[in-house]
């Protein structure tokens, strides 16, 4: 019978962990500001759908106004005298 010599572990390492964080100084300053932006960005973004919508109301009303106010000179003028006497 063979016999067979022991083999070697072989030896592994596994990288450590640092207490020290490879993270920039300010990361959560720059976290908490580009945060604030977004916020920011959709508080603004709904206020101009509000503003749009405000607009949009304002002209479709503006339109039904013209409409009434067309319709109101064109029977207005056939209640008009043809001509006026000089």
């Amino acid at each position: 019978m063979r016999r067979t010599r022991p083999r070697e572990e072989p030896e592994v390492k596994f990288p450590r962990i640092s207490e020290k964080s490879s993270l920039p100084g300010n990361y959560d300053e720059i976290e908490n500001s580009l945060r604030s932006k977004k916020w920011n960005l959709e508080r603004l973004l709904e206020d101009m759908r509000k503003e749009q919508s405000m607009l949009d109301q304002a002209k479709f009303m503006f339109e039904i106004k013209k409409q009434e106010f067309v319709r109101f000179l064109a029977q207005s003028s056939h209640h008009a005298p043809a001509s006026l006497p000089l």
